[in-house]
C-alpha cells in the first residue's frame, strides 16, 4: 500500500444515457415513491458526503437535495471512465476519496458502501470481483485520480480494466462480502425490463407492467403536470408514502435544552451523575440518631435512656459528634451526624427533659438512607435517546444537572388557504363558514412535539400562497386546502416548481388529495381542506414527519384496542380506507355520517379502524384493531 488511508469519503452516481434494451432513461424510472435516481442518492448519503451526480449535457433531472453536487460529463457517450473522471474532478477539492456507482442500483445497500471504504486502505482504488469480472461502478477511487482517468478517456483506452490494470489496486472477492450484503444486491443493475422487475419486487414494491417510458416515469421533474380541472392519472399507495416520509424526515440536529424546558424533549447524550444520591447518609424517618448497638435489649419493659445533645434537621446538619450514651433528635431527610449509624423511630422513643427512651432495638444501618443508595457518581442517570417524562426531569435534577441536549423541535408552519374560511368570532357572509383546520393541527402539532412557526391565513392566489410557502424559516410546512385539483388548487403546482413534489394523490378515503415533497430543506404536506381528510393525511403523514424530525418514533401515538364489530365496513381493494367508530363494551360501531367534511364524526368517534389496501373492508362480527383518540381510560 502506497498511501495513507483517506479520511474524507464523498460519492459519485452516474446518470447515464437512454437505455436501448430498457427502451428509456433509467434515471427517471420509479421505483416506489420515488425515481431510481432519486433512491440510488438517497442511499449512498446515508454512507457518505457530499454526493455528485454525473450527467450529459442538457440532461433532464429529478429534483435532489440541496447538497448533491452536479457534474456534467463533457465527453458523453464514451462509457463510465468519462464520467467517472467528471465526478472525481468535481470532488477533488471537497473529499479524498468517493464511492462510484450506477443510478441504476436501486438495491445498494449503505453497509455496502462503509465496508469498500475500509476496504480501500491505502490503495488508489478498491473494486469488487467476480471471476474476471471487475464491478467498476461499486468501487471506491481516490479523487486523486481524476487526472489519470481523464487520460485514459483522451487515448481512447475507455475500458475500466486498463486503470484497474495501471492503479494500485485492493481487489475484491464479491465472495468477502456477503457478510454486509448477503445476497450481494448492491450488485445488481436493472440493465432489462426482468432486472428492473425483479428489483422492484426485492424491495418490495408492486411491479411495473409494462416498463413506463421516460414521460410517464418522470416525477415532478421541474415540467411540471398541472393536474388541475384534470384529475390525478395515477395515485402512490399509502406504504409509498410513508416510505418516502421515512426516508426524508431524520431527527433534527440537538440543541442545548434548559431543565425547565426539557419535558417531552428527546435527549440525544447519555447523562452520568457528577456526585452520590444522596451524597450523604441520611435519616429515613423522624426520630433518634444514635449507635444502633447500644439499643440491645430495648424494650417496653426495659426503656433504655439516651441523653439528648442536639438536633439535626434537613439543610442544618448537627455540627457534633454523638458518643456512648447519647442521641440527636433528627428529621427525615437530615444529615445522620457522625457517631450515629441507626435511628429510633420517633413512635418508639419517649422524650423526657434531656433525655430518650427507647423501647425498641434498632440494629446498625436501621432507618438509615446511605449515601450513593440512589444514585452512584459516575453511573448513568438517563441513557439515550430518551423521550424525557417528568419523574426524568427530577432525577436530572437530582444530580445538578441544569441543561440537557436534546433534538431540536421542528419548527412547523401551518397555511390556512380558502376565500370562504372566517376566523371564529367573527360574522359569516353568504357562502362562508368559520376556519377549523387550523385549530386541529395546532393541537396534533403540540401533541407531536412541534414548535408552531407561524400561522398564516390566505386567499386563494398564487402569489400569496407563493410566499408563504417559499419564506425561510420552517422545517415542516402544512398546507390545509387548495392540494386537489381544482382550479385554485395551486399549492401542489408551486411545490413542484419550486422544490420537489414526487407523491401527489394517493390510494386511501378520506385524504386522496393528499401530496408530500420538499421545498429547500423544508418538508411539505399537503392535506385537504375537508375537515375529516385534514385530520386523516395529519395522522398518516405529517405527524409522522413531525415526530420523527424530532426524534421521536414515527408510530400511531394513540392507543390500541380489540374489538368485535357490530357491522361491517366496505372498502375497495388498492385503497387504504379510515373509517371512525364508536368503541363500547368491547364492540365497534362504524359511523353512518363518515363523510370527510363531516367534522362532528371525530368528536363522536372514539377512535378509527384502519381497512389495508389488499381488503375489501370486514365483515359484521370480525374482530377489528381501533386505535382510540386521546390516552384517557378505555371505552367500555
Amino acid at each position: 500500500m502506497s498511501q495513507q488511508p483517506v479520511s474524507s469519503i464523498g460519492g459519485i452516481v452516474l446518470c447515464g444515457g437512454q437505455s436501448t434494451r430498457m427502451g428509456t432513461s433509467k434515471l427517471w424510472l420509479p421505483f416506489g415513491p420515488e425515481t431510481m435516481l432519486q433512491r440510488v442518492v438517497r442511499i449512498l448519503r446515508q454512507a457518505v458526503a457530499p454526493v455528485v451526480v454525473v450527467a450529459a449535457p442538457g440532461q433532464d433531472l429529478p429534483p435532489l437535495p440541496d447538497d448533491v453536487l452536479l457534474a456534467r460529463d463533457d465527453v458523453p457517450g464514451l462509457g463510465p471512465l468519462a464520467g467517472l473522471a467528471a465526478g472525481l474532478a468535481a470532488l477533488r477539492p471537497h473529499v479524498d476519496a468517493a464511492f462510484a456507482s450506477s443510478c441504476d442500483a436501486p438495491l445498494l445497500k449503505p453497509e455496502f458502501v462503509r465496508r469498500m471504504i475500509e476496504l480501500l486502505g491505502g490503495h488508489d482504488l478498491a473494486v469488487p470481483r467476480d471471476g474476471d469480472y471487475h464491478h467498476p461502478l461499486a468501487a471506491v477511487y481516490r479523487t486523486e485520480l481524476a487526472d489519470r482517468v481523464r487520460a485514459l478517456v483522451a487515448a481512447r483506452r475507455l475500458r475500466p480494466v486498463f486503470l484497474i490494470d495501471e492503479a494500485d489496486a485492493s481487489v475484491v472477492p464479491i465472495e468477502s462480502l456477503r457478510d454486509v450484503d448477503p445476497d450481494l444486491e448492491s450488485l445488481r443493475n436493472t440493465n432489462r425490463p426482468d432486472d428492473y422487475q425483479a428489483a422492484l419486487a426485492i424491495a418490495g414494491f408492486m411491479p411495473a407492467d409494462p416498463v413506463p417510458s421516460m414521460p410517464a416515469a418522470a416525477l415532478d421533474s421541474g415540467r411540471v403536470r398541472d393536474v388541475r380541472m384534470r384529475g390525478f392519472a395515477s395515485r402512490a399507495t399509502v406504504d409509498d408514502a410513508l416510505a418516502w416520509i421515512d426516508g426524508h424526515a431524520a431527527a433534527l440536529e440537538p440543541e442545548p435544552v434548559p431543565l425547565d424546558a426539557a419535558h417531552d424533549r428527546v435527549l440525544v447524550e447519555a447523562v452520568q451523575a457528577g456526585l452520590d444520591v444522596p451524597s450523604f447518609d441520611r435519616a429515613a424517618m423522624d426520630g433518634y440518631a444514635l449507635a444502633g448497638s447500644e439499643t440491645d435489649g430495648a424494650g417496653d419493659y426495659n426503656p433504655l435512656a439516651f441523653k439528648v445533645i442536639g438536633e439535626s434537621l434537613p439543610g442544618r446538619p448537627f455540627a457534633g459528634r454523638v458518643s456512648p450514651g447519647t442521641a440527636v433528635r433528627i428529621m427525615t431527610g437530615a444529615a445522620l451526624p457522625a457517631g450515629a449509624d441507626a435511628v429510633l423511630p420517633a413512635e418508639f422513643a419517649s422524650e423526657r427533659g434531656e433525655q430518650v427512651e427507647a423501647t425498641v432495638a434498632v440494629p446498625p444501618g436501621k432507618n438509615v438512607g446511605r449515601r450513593g443508595e440512589d444514585l452512584a457518581a459516575g453511573s448513568v442517570v438517563l441513557p439515550a435517546p430518551r423521550r424525557l417524562r417528568p419523574q426524568d426531569l427530577g432525577v436530572l435534577a437530582s444530580v445538578g444537572v441544569a441543561e440537557v441536549r436534546a433534538v431540536r423541535r421542528p419548527r412547523v408552519r401551518l397555511v390556512i388557504t380558502g376565500e370562504e374560511l372566517v376566523a371564529p368570532g367573527r360574522p359569516l357572509a353568504p357562502s362562508q363558514i368559520y376556519e377549523a383546520n387550523s385549530w386541529i393541527l395546532r393541537g396534533l402539532v403540540a401533541r407531536d412535539g412541534g414548535d408552531l412557526e407561524s400561522v398564516q391565513h390566505l386567499p386563494d392566489r398564487r402569489d400569496s400562497i407563493a410566499a408563504a410557502l417559499l419564506a425561510p424559516g420552517a422545517d415542516v410546512i402544512l398546507v390545509s386546502g387548495g392540494s386537489s385539483v381544482g382550479q385554485e388548487d395551486h399549492a401542489p403546482s408551486i411545490v413542484a416548481e419550486h422544490g420537489q413534489l414526487p407523491i401527489h394523490g394517493i390510494a386511501m378515503r378520506p385524504s386522496s388529495p393528499a401530496g408530500l415533497g420538499r421545498l429547500g430543506r423544508a418538508l411539505v404536506c399537503l392535506l385537504p381542506g375537508n375537515p375529516v381528510s385534514c385530520l386523516c393525511a395529519y395522522d398518516f403523514f405529517a405527524g409522522r414527519a413531525i415526530r420523527r424530525l424530532g426524534g421521536r418514533s414515527g408510530e400511531w401515538p394513540y392507543r390500541r384496542v380489540r374489538a368485535r364489530l357490530r357491522r361491517k365496513i366496505v372498502s375497495a381493494i388498492g385503497r387504504v380506507e379510515y373509517c371512525r367508530v364508536r368503541v363500547e363494551g368491547g364492540e365497534a360501531e362504524p359511523l353512518a355520517l363518515s363523510g370527510a367534511s363531516i367534522l362532528s364524526s371525530t368528536t363522536r368517534a372514539d377512535g378509527f379502524v384502519i381497512v389495508p389496501a389488499e381488503l375489501e373492508g370486514y365483515g359484521p362480527d370480525s374482530e377489528i384493531e381501533a386505535l382510540l383518540y386521546g390516552s384517557g381510560e378505555s371505552p367500555g
